[in-house]
C-alpha cells in the first residue's frame, strides 16, 4: 500500500543546485519574533527594512502577521532580504582558510615504576626542609655553606 506514495530523497536533482542558506541565524530570528515581533524587529535582523517598518508601525500586522512571521520561522520556511532560507539550529558556520581546525596532540603518559615512587618517597624523607635556610644563614654570617652541604649528604 505504501508503495506507490511519493519519496522524497535527499539527493538533489541533476538540474537543481544545492540551496545556500543565509547567515542569519533561525533561532536568533524565531527569539526575536518572539519577544519584539510586534514591532518588527526579526524583519530588521533578515534585512526587510520596509516591511519592518510597516510591522513596525502597525504593531505587527495587528498581531496576524506576526503570528504569520512566528511560525515560518519556527517551520523553517521563512527566508532574509535575498531570498535564502535561515540557516538552521543544527548548523555548524565554516571555517575559515585561514584559521586552520586546531590540533590535539596527545601526551604519552605512563604510570611510575615502582622504583621511582622508592625514590621519591626516601627523598621526601631525607630531604631536610630547614637546611636550605641554614645555608642561607650560614652565607650570610660568612661561613662555608658548602661543607655543611657535604656533610648534611653524607648521614
Amino acid at each position: 500500500m505504501t508503495r506507490n506514495l511519493p519519496v522524497h530523497s535527499p539527493v538533489q536533482s541533476p538540474g537543481r543546485r544545492p540551496e545556500q542558506f543565509s547567515d542569519r541565524s533561525r533561532v536568533v530570528a524565531f527569539t526575536l519574533a518572539v519577544f519584539l515581533g510586534a514591532l518588527g524587529v526579526h524583519r530588521f535582523y533578515t534585512g526587510k527594512v520596509i516591511t519592518g517598518l510597516l510591522m513596525f508601525l502597525t504593531a505587527g500586522g495587528f498581531g496576524l502577521w506576526w503570528a504569520v512571521d512566528v511560525m515560518t520561522i519556527l517551520m523553517g520556511y521563512y527566508r532574509d532580504a535575498e531570498g535564502r532560507r535561515l540557516a538552521p539550529p543544527t548548523r555548524q558556520p565554516e571555517r575559515l582558510p585561514h584559521h586552520p581546525e586546531p590540533t590535539r596532540r596527545a601526551v604519552p603518559t605512563r604510570a611510575p615504576t615502582d622504583e621511582e615512587i622508592a625514590e621519591r618517597e626516601l627523598d621526601k624523607l631525607l630531604d631536610d626542609p630547614l637546611a636550605d635556610k641554614f645555608a642561607e644563614l650560614e652565607a650570610e654570617m660568612g661561613q662555608d655553606a658548602t661543607l655543611d652541604k657535604r656533610a648534611h649528604h653524607r648521614h
